[in-house]
């Protein structure tokens, strides 16, 4: 594997445990000793015993606490979630103090999959390619280490899409023009590089301070021609976002990309997903052969003539019937964003199609 290890982040953090606060310095400083404080009582664990990345009680208060452990330079301390193949733990190391890192490895049942780690591998070098986007998660190192097989990246602070959108309950229409916007530049810029990101869901997508978007996990990504013509691709992805495409294995293009978007808009827009259903199978299949709805402005009552009438272009199950490309849905995106004053000066005056 390739490392790139960076300086890019020196923000200094700390980090709160309910209880006892610690500075990174100090914790950094613990965990390098084989010990750290209790959560609650501040009482020193130590790390001999207890299996690393479990839960394990203080043996002074009986609280539960995480057992970090060290990949690489970074110690993860905190766990943050779990994709279909990966764990990701939040970390911070001592080549770059007072910075926080998200590190995604795999399950210590799996670590041996050769499979697993060559996906994960690849997973780091694709997300590498678009590191220069302001809109793309930055990868700072990616490495194997004692046989486990990691990727960092930079700890980006706020909420996944879902959260955002369960947490409000449904976006304005400026605040969905907002985040549109800056989906569609990464997704061009993936584009303009020779690939399709293919894995458009609120879980990839983490909403920043100032509703700054950043896009998560190029686990499925492909270059173009071979997304074209998928031969025997299983149809991974999200079930509710997924283009019909996919489901009936007849190739994808950025009109597929398109597609998942606009089920975001409707997403965002209605805190709802467009299909439903008793499992992952028959919702990806209402894609294919299920009706839009006739009125999607009943669904979307808060939505505008021109957003509503873009969204139901982008959602149409036959490609060829879609807005076609991306500029198409970018014009109509910067001309809303206009309306609500979202864009600097340099976003051109587009009328809307």
């Amino acid at each position: 594997m390739k490392k790139i290890f960076s300086g890019l982040f020196s923000k200094k953090k700390e980090t709160r445990q309910e209880g006892v606060d610690t500075s990174f310095e100090d914790l950094i400083s613990f965990l390098e000793t084989k010990s750290f404080p209790c959560s609650e009582c501040g009482h020193f664990i130590q790390l001999d015993n207890p299996e690393p990345l479990s839960i394990s009680p203080c043996s002074q208060c009986g609280a539960g606490n995480f057992i970090p452990d060290k990949v690489g330079p970074f110690w993860l301390y905190k766990f943050c979630g779990q994709g279909g193949m990966s764990r990701v733990y939040k970390a911070t190391c001592s080549i770059v103090p007072g910075v926080e890192y998200a590190v995604k490895v795999l399950p210590r049942e799996v670590r041996d999959n050769e499979k697993m780690k060559a996906a994960l591998q690849k997973e780091a070098e694709l997300t590498m390619l678009f590191n220069d986007h302001p809109n793309s998660v930055t990868v700072v190192e990616c490495d194997v280490d004692d046989g486990i097989c990691y990727i960092a990246t930079e700890y980006i602070e706020g909420q996944t899409l879902d959260e955002f959108v369960k947490q409000k309950g449904k976006l304005t229409e400026s605040e969905t023009v907002m985040l549109c916007f800056q989906l569609l530049q990464i997704i061009e810029h993936i584009y303009s590089r020779g690939y399709l990101y293919r894995d458009l869901k609120p879980q990839n997508i983490m909403v920043a301070d100032q509703m700054n978007l950043v896009l998560m996990d190029y686990g499925i990504c492909l270059p173009k021609g071979t997304a074209a013509h998928p031969g025997n691709l299983e149809a991974e992805g999200s079930p509710h976002f997924i283009p019909p495409e996919r489901i009936t294995n007849e190739g994808e293009d950025i009109r597929s990309e398109i597609y998942s978007i606009g089920m975001l808009i409707y997403f965002m827009m209605t805190g709802k997903t467009y299909f439903s259903g008793a499992n992952n199978q028959e919702i990806a299949e209402k894609h294919v052969s299920a009706k839009r709805h006739e009125n999607l402005a009943s669904k979307m009552p808060t939505a505008s003539e021109d957003l509503l009438e873009l969204t139901d272009r982008m959602i149409k199950s036959h490609k060829r019937k879609r807005v076609q490309t991306l500029d198409e849905v970018q014009a109509v995106i910067k001309y809303l964003g206009k309306k609500y004053d979202l864009f600097e000066n340099d976003v051109s005056q587009t009328q809307a199609c």
